[in-house]
């Protein structure tokens, strides 16, 4: 929907919310996008690192977006969060609301520190009904954006025919030097929903090193075989975590502005490989990985994703046991965090695999992984569930070692001011 262009001087958000939109809410989701419908007008939107949302009371709402907004940064403004609704100290707390959908007691508030997110309406046809946001139904393809593609837990043919297209279109360049873990988080038409952790995870699933050359993996049916298997099979893991019967918490709760350990460690549980200091093979997979060659420190990882030691050269050990102790079916191992070079700012990625780097591969930098994601206390930007996303500042704390990881009290922590920090 578009705003009258004979009025430029009207700004959208105005225009919208004059249109007085209401009616009973349903929301759907494809990959990294987000559709949500009253009654026939539709709002989609993209998730992304910098963008969040959670339900909060309506009062808390009317009291935060009733407060003079206030700066933040050079150029954007935000509004301040009463002492009363968040722990800690009594700096800086604001909150940058794009938009809400607001009910008579919740409301779903839209929050972007760096305010690039973006809200396409839709009005359509009186006939429109919730039916119509399921897949196969005949206004389904124009419900998304055309730059992003299926996902295989919805549209499972249309997926893998995206990804024989795509397979295609690499083959017949002469030569790409694009990683996959890059290409994968750039494609969204054809993996929908990979960002750095998603990709992250998957690769590893996968037994493939990030760096490696998705011009590579198109080109060898066995790096494609498996790396197909590994999307469908991730796309059914967090399916089956959405469709767990187990009850999950409110995301907010009724303090949404306090970490919720509870809710982070079970979102924690889909994370496999994405900033843990440490990873988890079971036997066949770590079998495989041995049999791939990609523990030996100082072979070096061919394009058809084998490792194999320079001529003249003699193996070394590898970095992982190759021998699982009697009852034991799987294997902790050390994680190391990957820097693909790509312009002033690397590519930050986690592989355990040891072996050296294809001759023709993007530079990296390799280093040992800092804080471990299952680690973070309050200053996380991952997961569904740490809402301290929502502050400009972050609070890294020294706890008490008899309470509990991720519910400080004011009481319990030493803050330190990190003006520059942002989440």
């Amino acid at each position: 929907m578009q705003c009258d262009p004979t009025a430029p001087q009207t700004p959208p958000a105005e225009y919208i919310n004059n249109l007085k939109i209401t009616g009973r809410l349903h929301a759907k989701a494809r990959g990294k996008e987000r559709l949500f419908a009253i009654c026939n007008s539709t709002i989609r939107t993209n998730v992304c690192i910098t963008f969040i949302c959670c339900v909060i009371h309506f009062s808390w709402y009317y009291t935060i977006v009733s407060r003079p907004m206030v700066p933040r940064g050079e150029l954007g403004q935000a509004f301040s969060i009463p002492d009363e609704y968040i722990d800690g100290p009594l700096w800086d707390r604001v909150i940058s609301i794009q938009a809400a959908l607001i009910r008579p007691n919740w409301t779903l508030v839209f929050v972007d520190h760096n305010s690039i997110i973006q809200f396409h309406f839709m009005h359509l046809s009186p006939s429109f009904s919730p039916a119509d946001m399921q897949p196969g139904s005949q206004i389904w393809p124009l419900l998304w954006n055309a730059n992003h593609g299926p996902v295989y837990s919805q549209e499972p043919d249309a997926t893998l025919a995206a990804f024989e297209l795509w397979r295609a279109k690499m083959r017949r360049k002469p030569f790409s030097s694009a990683s996959i873990f890059s290409t994968m988080k750039t494609y969204q038409t054809v993996f929908n929903g990979s960002g750095a952790q998603e990709a992250t995870d998957l690769l590893f699933l996968a037994l493939i090193h990030p760096q490696m050359l998705a011009f590579y993996i198109c080109k060898f049916d066995c790096l494609w075989d498996r790396f197909v298997q590994a999307n469908i099979d991730y796309d059914q893991s967090r399916m089956d975590l959405a469709l767990s019967p187990a009850a999950l918490p409110y995301t907010s709760g009724p303090r949404p502005f306090h970490f919720n350990s509870d809710g982070h460690k079970r979102n924690l549980s889909q994370i496999t490989s994405y900033r843990c200091s440490n990873v988890i093979l079971t036997a066949d997979r770590l079998y495989k990985a041995h049999e791939l060659g990609l523990f030996v420190p100082n072979a070096v990882i061919q394009p058809d994703g084998t490792a194999l030691v320079p001529p003249n050269s003699v193996a070394e050990d590898p970095s992982v046991t190759t021998v699982l102790r009697a009852g034991r079916g799987k294997v902790i191992i050390p994680n190391y965090a990957i820097g693909i070079h790509a312009g002033q700012k690397d590519l930050m990625t986690y592989s355990p695999f040891t072996a050296q780097a294809g001759f023709d591969w993007t530079n990296a930098t390799r280093s040992t992984v800092g804080a471990d994601v299952r680690q973070d206390v309050n200053d996380t930007t991952l997961g569904l569930y740490s809402f301290r996303i929502f502050l400009v500042e972050s609070f890294p704390a020294v706890l008490e070692t008899s309470k509990e990881l991720g519910t400080p009290t004011v009481n319990d922590l030493r803050h330190k001011k990190l003006p520059n920090q942002l989440p």
